[in-house]
């Protein structure tokens, strides 16, 4: 019996203590990050928001830099992750998984909205507030997530689902449409009108908006 006892990583009540502190620290800046705007925004006003002397703030975070980017890093960069993991991968449509990965960040563009208006400030910038080594870090996971979204479409044209037109053009009308609604939540004032509206814009994706066809093309 006791080799089939899973042993679980206990952290003792200072680390606790600790990643609630960072916790706090981060949630702060990303409350007056949004409000003040990075450049703008001070460490002093961070740590009055936190309720925390400017020299813990130096204990977590050596930078106002690197406080944003693991702002943008773990509760953006981690969470897409986990939301995101193998929505290509599954065998369905892909307006199956279209309606799966819309579904899944309608309901994060919510729950997160101040983090999403500054992750896609950052990423309309392209993170001019980092330095290139982390700018590049995390213009590279956007690059993958572009390619394998490109990837699918491609896959999706093969199997006939789609019409045999530019695979970037549709890729770039998905990946334009997702960011939108993540920073605008399409201007539904709920998760269920987003989800509404989530249904509405597939509808026009796969169906057009054209009540009849074109002649001539």
């Amino acid at each position: 019996m006791g080799d089939n006892i899973v042993k679980e990583e206990v952290l003792t009540r200072r680390e606790r203590e600790r990643l609630m502190h960072r916790k706090e620290i981060m949630d702060a800046a990303v409350e007056v990050f949004s409000k003040k705007g990075f450049f703008n925004a001070t460490l002093d006003e961070i740590a009055q928001k936190a309720e925390f002397s400017k020299g813990t703030l130096y204990l977590y975070f050596s930078s106002k830099e690197e406080l944003l980017y693991s702002i943008l890093q773990e509760n953006i960069g981690k969470e897409l992750n986990v939301r995101l993991a193998g929505v290509f991968e599954q065998g369905k449509t892909l307006r199956k998984e279209l309606e799966q990965m819309f579904d899944d960040l309608s309901s994060l563009a919510f729950e997160k909205k101040e983090i999403f208006e500054l992750a896609i400030a950052q990423h309309v910038a392209g993170y001019q507030a980092l330095s290139p080594e982390k700018a590049l870090t995390m213009n590279d996971a956007h690059d993958k997530f572009w390619d394998k979204q490109l990837d699918r479409v491609k896959g999706a044209i093969a199997e006939g689902e789609l019409r045999n037109i530019s695979p970037h053009a549709i890729t770039g009308i998905l990946h334009g449409s997702l960011d939108h609604m993540m920073l605008t939540r399409w201007f539904c004032e709920t998760p269920e009108q987003l989800s509404e509206a989530t249904k509405a814009f597939l509808d026009i994706l796969f169906n057009g908006i054209a009540n009849k066809k074109e002649t001539g093309q």
